[in-house]
């Protein structure tokens, strides 16, 4: 059998977890909004102002998927991200194109309060 090179293209990497696939089963978080949040940890930096192009991210999901994501989804991914604090919005310049903070796993889980 051939070897099929649209599945060749890891998705998941050392930086994304088990912790992070549990997040997004407790939140409901939709595939592409996990494959937008990974593609955000993997290509910028986390905790800083970046300004990813969505277009590139549907390049990168078409190797993946064979096809890219619709408009649609790739909005409903990114407002899905905003509305559960994984990214934070600063400003948006098109639809695709959005300066953003995409902030890591343990900033989103509430921290304990010790009792002293």
């Amino acid at each position: 059998m051939p070897f099929n090179n649209k599945k060749s293209v890891p998705l998941l990497t050392e930086t994304w977890t088990t912790k992070h696939l549990d997040y997004c089963l407790e939140n409901s978080i939709t595939p592409a909004a996990q494959y937008l949040w990974q593609w955000l940890i993997n290509e910028e930096k986390l905790a800083q102002e970046i300004e990813p192009d969505l277009a590139e991210f549907n390049k990168h999901i078409k190797k993946v998927r064979g096809k890219g994501y619709c408009r649609l989804t790739l909005k409903n991914a990114l407002n899905q991200l905003i509305e559960h604090r994984i990214v934070q919005l600063i400003k948006q310049y098109t639809w695709r194109i959005v300066k953003i903070i995409t902030r890591p796993l343990d900033w989103l889980k509430p921290k304990k309060n010790l009792r002293n």
